[in-house]
């Protein structure tokens, strides 16, 4: 049967693609299992609609390059918006960073759960059978069967949690800690938090989050479609504002506001702080071809020197020390449960990523790369 990377018709790109099973050939690692001298991983061509421009493709297995980094036989992924982005090159800003002509040949894919294979001569606590999860800081190598990661991304995944879980809270669960940690305030029980865009990958665990302070008594008002609505019960919401529906955010009832959209307009969400309330805005809209978040993201720097209210306007930061470590604490204490959407194949990769492309994604798409040992 031939892949839907070799079908006919499909766009010529500088990587083989073959019709043939894919073949393994042994070769040793030092410090490690035998690994393939190939592997198959899902590579942007170039910018453009993923499903024409992302192709999975045959590639060298990478190699330890640094004393710290980890080869990890990938068991799944998961899907980001960032994947999107940086797969259809919009805003215009990611090719600043990544390239003006095309994106980089490395796999896609931030997220990981997997085995390690090899480890460099300065890895100190993982070892060779180790199963593990993380985010790869660079938001590349996740959608290929094995990928390189530097030791202090990775932490060992919990017996009782799945790789697909594992891979799923790894960039959003990072990303709602920080929110709340980092650039919330602390929480009490008589704490009132709403979380707008509360059923996605990130929002729904910021809700997990809450209301896993303060003994559970924490109100978490959840903004979402009604058709998230029970979905966003699941993940613990008291309260639903549908948005489809014109619900607005009210005026002056919540101690925090955790933005993962940025499609309301500024004044509403700090109207709906208290007087001393906090808004956080993660990332933001992708409305401007060309510079995305960041002409809201300016705006909110220059409200926070006027207003009241605290406000924090943030992108992740994936390097922070021991925080994958701490989100490892979370899913092995059960506070952390990542509700899991649709799961792909390697090789629907391109489907996938145009669907998270598209929005209103509920919880977290999964990619299976590697079927789990039963």
């Amino acid at each position: 049967e031939v892949p839907p990377a070799a079908a006919a018709g499909s766009r010529p790109g500088p990587f083989p693609r073959t019709g043939r099973p894919h073949e393994r050939i042994p070769t040793p690692r030092q410090g490690g299992m035998e690994v393939p001298a190939t592997m198959r991983g899902a590579v942007g061509e170039a910018y453009g609609p993923p499903e024409e421009c992302v192709r999975v493709v045959d590639l060298p297995v990478p190699a330890l390059s640094r004393p710290d980094d980890v080869l990890v036989k990938v068991a799944a992924s998961s899907v980001n918006k960032g994947d999107w982005h940086l797969a259809s090159g919009i805003p215009g800003a990611v090719r600043l960073a990544f390239g003006f002509s095309r994106p980089p040949t490395s796999p896609l894919g931030s997220d990981l759960s997997g085995v390690v294979v090899a480890v460099g001569q300065g890895v100190k606590e993982l070892r060779v059978g180790d199963e593990v999860f993380g985010m790869i800081p660079t938001a590349l190598g996740g959608f290929a069967e094995y990928a390189v990661v530097k030791e202090a991304a990775l932490a060992p995944k919990p017996p009782e949690t799945t790789h697909e879980a594992a891979a799923a809270a790894a960039s959003a669960g990072i990303t709602a800690l920080q929110a709340i940690r980092e650039h919330g305030k602390p929480l009490t029980p008589d704490s009132r938090v709403c979380v707008i865009g509360a059923s996605g990958g990130c929002g729904s665990l910021a809700v997990q989050l809450c209301k896993a302070q303060a003994g559970g008594e924490v109100h978490v008002t959840a903004v979402c479609s009604g058709a998230s609505a029970d979905h966003a019960r699941a993940q613990g919401a008291d309260d639903v504002v549908d948005y489809t529906a014109g619900g607005g955010l009210g005026t002056g009832g919540y101690d925090l506001v955790l933005d993962f959209v940025g499609t309301r307009p500024v004044q509403e969400c700090l109207e709906a702080c208290k007087e001393k309330g906090t808004y956080v805005a993660v990332s933001g809209p992708m409305d401007n071809y060309w510079l995305g978040p960041f002409p809201r993201g300016f705006y909110l720097l220059f409200m926070s020197m006027l207003s009241t209210r605290k406000i924090s306007w943030f992108f992740q930061e994936p390097n922070e020390a021991g925080i994958v470590q701490q989100l490892r604490q979370h899913l092995a204490d059960g506070v952390l449960a990542p509700p899991l959407g649709e799961r792909f194949s390697l090789d629907d990769v391109p489907r996938a990523i145009a669907l998270q492309g598209r929005g209103h994604v509920r919880g977290k798409n999964v990619v299976i790369i590697a079927a789990e040992d039963k």
